[in-house]
């Protein structure tokens, strides 16, 4: 258990007397991950948490809580006591919610205990698939509009954007299929119901290495390190050097009214977490870019991060509802 002091308030009785001890926590917490199983945020999730616990010297109860891209989970947590022992293990997807018309909540509702890190796009297909290229990808989509299937996670998912930039950018439009995170999505992909996907570096990692699905192209301006042999998009079709970098994230989140002296003992936790050798070598393995970042540092991430990817989707007739209807200004304005 941690302990913080609070001093007592200007005006208050007996201020000459010891401080007030805020023990936190007092039992096990909750965590919720708005992802399923097997994917990128369960795994960064069921890998932080764990070394977590000790500084907490608390259990953190993990569960996969899935729908509508994000939404049931954030809603649920949003939904409960702003004590801190309910905690939101959030990727990028809320950001997208306005636009999309999924929900009224974003991340401005919640406060960011530790963005972990960010994840590198990629475009995948099955290994045994005549498409070699992204170029090929793009070809294929033009030739049978609408008729390539693309396993999706759903409305502001990481496949529906990566669909919206390649629309935008090479005018293809395709058939999104919805499936409840990146690891069915995959799955369906290997299965053969869907022509191919696009998931964080990290979901495809393993099934790369054994050589069960085909990387086209990396969405992003550079290569990752220990995977050079991937295309790089921005570098083999420059219009989309623009677009880049972009990318999912990986974080933990409360509820804003949550008490300050109970967000600073959350905060150093994770951090310490976050700095540990394992997280870090995982993290590298995983292809995920460190991060560790929280407060105002990590909102303005993510506020960027939210100019960039509604006016992308806007821009490529993935939404009706213009970004500037929300207040949300293009980068550079």
């Amino acid at each position: 258990m941690l302990t913080m002091l609070i001093g007592c308030s200007q005006g208050e009785k007996n201020t000459a007397a010891e401080p007030q001890k805020v023990n936190f926590p007092e039992r096990d917490l909750n965590g919720y991950i708005m992802w399923g199983a097997g994917g990128a945020m369960d795994n960064v999730s069921r890998t932080i948490t764990p070394l977590v616990e000790k500084y907490l010297n608390k259990s953190v109860v993990l569960q996969n809580k899935t729908g509508a891209t994000g939404a049931v989970a954030t809603q649920f947590v949003y939904d409960q006591k702003a004590d801190g022992y309910t905690l939101l293990y959030g990727a990028e997807n809320p950001q997208l919610y306005g636009v999309l018309n999924i929900s009224k909540l974003d991340y401005k509702d919640f406060e960011p205990i530790s963005i972990l890190g960010r994840g590198v796009a990629v475009v995948i297909v099955p290994a045994d698939s005549k498409l070699n290229t992204i170029q090929d990808l793009i070809d294929a989509a033009k030739a049978q509009p609408g008729k390539m299937k693309m396993s999706s996670t759903g409305p502001g998912g990481l496949p529906f954007v990566v669909a919206s930039l390649i629309s935008t950018v090479s005018g293809t439009e395709f058939n999104l299929v919805p499936f409840d995170g990146e690891g069915p999505a995959v799955t369906a992909m290997l299965g053969n119901h869907v022509d191919f996907t696009s998931v964080g570096l990290a979901a495809a990692r393993e099934l790369y290495r054994s050589g069960k699905v085909k990387p086209l192209a990396l969405i992003s301006n550079d290569p990752v390190e220990g995977m050079e042999e991937i295309p790089v998009i921005g570098q083999i079709m420059p219009e989309y050097k623009k677009y880049l970098p972009w990318g999912p994230f990986y974080g933990v989140f409360v509820k804003n009214e949550t008490p300050e002296e109970v967000k600073e003992i959350l905060r150093d936790a994770y951090k310490k977490a976050f700095e540990e050798e394992k997280f870090q070598s995982f993290l590298k393995d995983f292809g995920a870019v460190p991060m560790g970042i929280s407060g105002q540092e990590a909102r303005d991430f993510m506020e960027n991060w939210q100019r960039l990817s509604t006016w992308l989707l806007y821009d490529a007739g993935g939404t009706d509802i213009s970004p500037e209807t929300l207040g949300i200004k293009r980068i550079g304005e």
